[in-house]
């Protein structure tokens, strides 16, 4: 294990927002900050831009620290792992850090998988925004993926594709061409509507369209609480996805089907959705063992960042990073509970 006084940047983005996480090489976090989403194939460059280096400013402005300190940046982005994209992040940073400093990207699957696994080699479900199911084959190295393919070719089973279900479901139902259902009373009344033709306006004339059409599947979950038909089949559908993707990456990885997976999004913090998911996983994949992570994706963004610089973590570096990210959670939570920004 190497040691050195240098710093290691982390970040995580997606459709949603995009967090930064500013730590030492023992594993203390020094500083955490969040902004806007910074998805490159929903956001102009210039757009990403701004949003990626106005919070690496931020790190380092709240922890006293400056880029020459820094050892690595490792960005794990929402659509970040394609060559053009990765050569035009490196390019801005490239001239800010210093001379032997690293700036690696990589998609946002990366940073889920290592909250879960601490920089090993494992599986990644992500239902979020987006979704992804990822792995990095323990025997071979070898890197796959299913699914991640955007919410116009792909993402099914992600908080986007329920809420556009469900946004599906209210129109049908106001033309007449499919049942009533509580989800036209709940996501009007969430979106400050009276009728359902308003949606039209209010979802594809907002600036955060993509955002504001998954967080309605926090809707959709609470109408399944109501037992509406309706609901409860977008969330079993979205289930079915989900747990096909994860069965045919394994199928790809292990003939016995008994990789760890790692769980991670915004869906998944739901226990109901965490739940119903095991439940049918399990009847496919018998054997397979569903992680939670301890920590957010932006950790496991640091974690690699040290990884990309010859530390691994050990067992009191764990411990730190553990302890001193709940600190900054804690902050973080204090801050917005008074309408504040981290």
């Amino acid at each position: 294990m190497q040691l050195n006084n240098g710093l290691y940047i982390g970040l995580d983005g997606g459709g949603t927002k995009t967090t930064c996480v500013l730590g030492d090489g023992t594993g203390k976090i020094l500083a955490y900050a969040v902004g806007k989403s910074s998805n490159m194939k929903s956001k102009s460059w210039e757009e990403v831009k701004l949003v990626l280096h106005e919070l690496i400013e931020r790190v380092l402005h709240a922890s006293h620290k400056k880029y020459e300190e820094v050892y690595c940046l490792y960005f794990s982005l929402a659509g970040g792992d394609r060559p053009e994209d990765k050569s035009r992040i490196i390019a801005s940073f490239k001239d800010k850090v210093r001379k032997n400093a690293q700036v690696v990207v990589q998609n946002d699957a990366f940073s889920a998988l290592a909250a879960g696994t601490w920089g090993e080699a494992g599986s990644v479900l992500i239902s979020g925004t987006g979704s992804i199911a990822y792995c990095l084959a323990p025997s071979t190295g070898k890197k796959l993926r299913v699914g991640g393919w955007g919410y116009v070719m792909g993402d099914e089973g992600s908080g986007f594709d329920i809420g556009r279900k469900a946004l599906t479901a209210v129109l049908r139902a106001y033309d007449g061409r499919g049942p009533e259902t509580v989800l036209t009373e709940k996501i009007l009344t969430a979106l400050a509507l009276k009728d359902a033709p308003q949606l039209v306006t209010a979802i594809y004339e907002s600036n955060e369209m993509r955002k504001v059409v998954a967080g309605l599947s926090k809707i959709v979950l609470k109408a399944v609480e109501d037992k509406d038909t309706i609901a409860i089949q977008i969330l079993e559908e979205a289930v079915e996805d989900l747990v096909e993707m994860a069965e045919v990456l394994a199928s790809k990885t292990t003939d016995d089907k008994s990789l760890p997976i790692v769980l991670s999004g915004g869906m998944f913090s739901s226990e109901f959705f965490r739940e119903t998911f095991l439940k049918r996983l399990r009847k496919k994949l018998r054997k397979i063992e569903a992680t939670i992570p301890e920590v957010p994706p932006v950790v496991g963004a640091y974690v690699l960042a040290m990884n990309q610089d010859g530390i691994t973590i050990e067992k009191e570096q764990k411990e730190q990073i553990i302890n001193t990210w709940k600190e900054h959670e804690l902050l973080d939570r204090k801050v917005r509970d008074q309408g504040g920004q981290l």
